[in-house]
């Protein structure tokens, strides 16, 4: 009887195996400041400020993190397009649709879901005109070829830089504004985040205080007195 379970579970497992239906990253885009690198484009060599050592390029999921360091001083743009389909293999890839969560708590940032831009989706053009439209184009009901994208517009003063991750997973995040894929035949679902952060800057010289001024104000008339006195005395 042990041994008929153990066959079972094997056949069950290479049944399983042989079935898997993972997530596949078909396409990909980024916009740095106008500069536009994608994967099917000729610029497809992403800059060594692009750290995808916690990112899995086959997938599309992990942490991918952007350093601005040493930063350009002034405004700065980084949008980022993922074109991602789930369970593929077993139900194509046009069944899925989009939700989002929560309400970006900076202005700062941008996003949207909607097709790729094969049929009619406008996602990829705004990547590349350099502005997201923060629109839900397939809510549950609306299902198609989805894809999604998060960036952000930001500034750097002197000395400051900046750091960009981007967040995809199998897992939700547990507070703040993202992004999901679900693929509802499957019942799998993929979330998207971002965040940025700002360092370093030049510490400004305090200004002198009220207090300040009318001590030098104070001194200065002193000086200028016993000066006075000095030249009378003549």
């Amino acid at each position: 009887m042990r041994k008929v379970i153990q066959i079972i579970s094997s056949i069950f497992c290479i049944f399983s195996f042989l079935h898997a239906d993972p997530i596949d990253l078909f396409d990909w885009a980024f916009n740095v400041n106008g500069t536009i690198y994608s994967k099917s484009g000729d610029n497809n060599i992403l800059p060594s400020s692009f750290d995808d050592s916690r990112f899995d390029w086959s997938t599309g999921l992990g942490t991918l993190s952007i350093n601005y360091n040493p930063g350009t001083v002034g405004d700065q743009l980084f949008l980022a397009f993922f074109d991602q389909e789930i369970s593929e293999k077993s139900n194509t890839f046009f069944n899925e649709y989009g939700i989002v969560n929560g309400l970006p708590d900076d202005g700062n940032l941008l996003w949207e879901i909607d097709e790729p831009g094969y049929v009619y989706g406008d996602i990829y053009d705004n990547l590349i005109n350099g502005a997201f439209d923060n629109t839900n184009s397939f809510l549950d009901g609306m299902r198609d070829d989805v894809s999604w994208g998060m960036g952000w517009n930001f500034n750097l003063e002197e000395g400051e830089y900046a750091t960009i991750d981007l967040i995809l997973s199998e897992e939700a995040p547990e507070e703040g504004f993202f992004l999901t894929m679900i693929d509802p035949d499957s019942g799998e679902r993929i979330y998207f985040s971002t965040r940025i952060r700002i360092e370093g800057g030049v510490t400004p010289l305090p200004e002198p205080g009220t207090f300040s001024m009318v001590l030098m104000g104070t001194t200065f008339l002193g000086f200028y007195a016993l000066r006075r006195r000095k030249k009378d005395k003549r």
